[in-house]
């Protein structure tokens, strides 16, 4: 905090381009492309190339151990009746299992790109949101700002919205391929349509695959928190998405809060949270309750259960008393959730590349799945 003070950042992630004596020279605010980099940074080589203020030392090159781990960066997770499914992020992939940890499938190549396809040839670029709607998996594909759909019975690979550039400001969505998307994280299905935490614009959108329609669902697309009818009210990057009946649930990660949007009446109220710098460690009444940069949720039972990420911890808010809790720590930086049963809860432990399951009745982990999966059939 005293380095966003120093330089006066107060939006997250803000880029500051620096000179080689430390002043700042420009300030990148929101999630930004090359593109728009681009001249500024070589404006600035330039610059100090002819004042004779840069240097071409050589640099160490700190390379990441070999990679043993089955998941490598796991971000989301998804379980529908027969099916969990785990964006292993790390590896560009996604992994099936069937709910006793057996692996079913891997989806996709493990190259960072893109490309339809089956599923050995099919490419992802760091996926993470997952929903399931009937015979079909989506997927956030996140670099690719991409949403892509697996078959679940051929297991064929196809894009259903977005045309691969960041969209830049706040961009009406067209025809779901030919509109940019930015940085969509979270997703959510109910009732036939897919729910879009679309970070990059601090909106929720709405895919609606039997009609073929994309439109923003709620957010004005300037970063806050403000509450009100769905179009007008504030996000500020939208990640982790969780629904009940009536209502759709919005982790907000910039504002560290958590939002609800009644799906009947079109309202968005903040449940935890007061705004973009209040953020910390805080049980007891919502309306006191802090968290820090929360990522991912669930609901179950009447309750959300909330991927505290930056304080490594899964807390829970109980929706009929508004009480705030802390159900697990010592974990490192969880960050999607899910619910496999009445009394599981699995959690992507993302920076220990692993999943871990909760049991909600004795307060126990264990590694799930709960052996090394041998190869997929």
């Amino acid at each position: 905090m005293a380095w966003w003070q120093h330089y006066g950042v107060f939006a997250w992630p803000t880029i500051l381009l620096l000179d080689p004596q430390g002043k700042v020279i420009h300030s990148f605010v929101g999630e930004r492309s090359v593109a728009q980099m681009a001249q500024p940074i070589g404006d600035l080589i330039a610059a100090a190339k002819k004042a004779g203020t840069l240097t071409h030392p050589k640099l160490p090159l700190i390379t990441r151990a070999a990679d043993t781990d089955f998941l490598v960066l796991p971000t989301k997770i998804a379980v529908s009746g027969d099916k969990v499914a785990v964006s292993d992020t790390g590896h560009n992939r996604i992994d099936l299992f069937n709910p006793a940890g057996q692996l079913i499938a891997q989806i996709g190549s493990g190259r960072a790109g893109f490309a339809d396809g089956n599923a050995a040839t099919a490419e992802f670029n760091r996926p993470q949101g997952l929903a399931f709607m009937g015979n079909t998996l989506f997927v956030a594909d996140t670099d690719n700002q991409r949403i892509r759909a697996i078959n679940l019975a051929t297991l064929a690979v196809t894009t259903v919205a977005g045309n691969g550039t960041r969209g830049e400001g706040q961009a009406t969505p067209n025809a779901p391929l030919a509109t940019p998307l930015n940085s969509p994280w979270g997703l959510a299905s109910n009732h036939g349509s897919l729910y879009i935490a679309m970070a990059g614009d601090h909106q929720i959108w709405q895919l609606t695959p039997a009609k073929n329609t994309l439109a923003v669902f709620a957010g004005s697309g300037e970063e806050g928190l403000r509450d009100g009818e769905r179009l007008t009210a504030q996000f500020a990057q939208s990640s982790g998405l969780a629904v009940d009946a009536h209502n759709l649930y919005v982790a907000d990660p910039e504002s560290s809060s958590i939002r609800q949007i009644n799906l009947d009446t079109g309202l968005v109220i903040t449940l935890i949270g007061k705004g973009l710098f209040d953020f910390g460690d805080k049980n007891g009444p919502a309306a006191q309750a802090k968290l820090q940069h929360p990522q991912g949720l669930a609901y179950l039972n009447g309750a959300l259960y909330i991927a505290d990420t930056f304080n490594n911890a899964i807390r829970k808010l109980d929706l009929g008393s508004l009480q705030v809790s802390t159900v697990l720590t010592h974990l490192a930086q969880p960050n999607g959730l899910a619910v496999l049963n009445n009394h599981t809860l699995l959690i992507a432990d993302t920076n220990q590349d692993r999943v871990v399951a909760l049991n909600l009745t004795q307060g126990t982990t264990a590694p799930w799945p709960p052996a090394k999966p041998a190869a997929a059939p």
